[in-house]
């Protein structure tokens, strides 16, 4: 990379889908063009047509490394996506948890929603990740926040069968009487009743 870079090359040179080398090096968590990129002036902050940034693609590859050197050199942990969606958005449903912890080390907003108005706990709780959520629980995350159709992370670990984050949410003090928009509470309890026999 230092070799393009002294000869020229243009860092900011992007694809169709608007993806720039900084994007490419975070995506696959390669810190040392990284650095390269930034100490050539690349932009921390270039957005991709769905508007992710570097920290985004960072975090969605579950590079610790990678989104600690972003957010040390400027990054802001709080950006969003087309959707709404920050990096720690990413990372929950991804189940990283060393990339949440350094997210959540920045400041990350604990209670960010994206359009759907998801945070991080429902993301957590729908890819079934219970350290996680029990992470983000630790760090102050609001165990009965709702999203639009107004779901709980309990209504959608009920929906999915997620065990062991039903039970984390349960001892957060999930309210288990909870009603969202288009089941009714009875519907959540007798997903919890049969994954209880199970």
């Amino acid at each position: 990379m230092k070799l393009l870079l002294d000869n020229g090359a243009d860092i900011n040179v992007v694809t169709t889908a608007k993806t720039r080398a900084l994007h490419c090096a975070a995506f696959n968590g390669h810190c040392g063009v990284i650095e390269e990129l930034l100490n050539s002036k690349a932009n921390i902050h270039a957005k991709n047509i769905v508007k992710n940034t570097p920290l985004h693609d960072a975090a969605f590859g579950g590079h610790t490394n990678a989104v600690k050197m972003l957010l040390d050199k400027g990054a802001d942990v709080n950006i969003v996506n087309k959707n709404n969606r920050t990096a720690l958005h990413i990372a929950a449903q991804e189940g990283h948890c060393g990339v949440k912890e350094e997210l959540l080390n920045s400041k990350a907003n604990i209670h960010a929603k994206d359009i759907g108005k998801n945070t991080y706990l429902h993301y957590a709780a729908f890819g079934g990740h219970t350290n996680a959520v029990k992470m983000l629980l630790d760090n102050g995350a609001d165990v009965n926040i709702v999203n639009e159709n107004n779901q709980t992370a309990l209504h959608i670990a009920a929906q999915d069968g997620h065990c062991g984050v039903i039970e984390e949410l349960l001892n957060s003090k999930a309210n288990i009487h909870a009603k969202d928009i288009g089941k009714t509470r009875l519907y959540t309890m007798q997903h919890l009743e049969d994954i209880q026999m199970q």
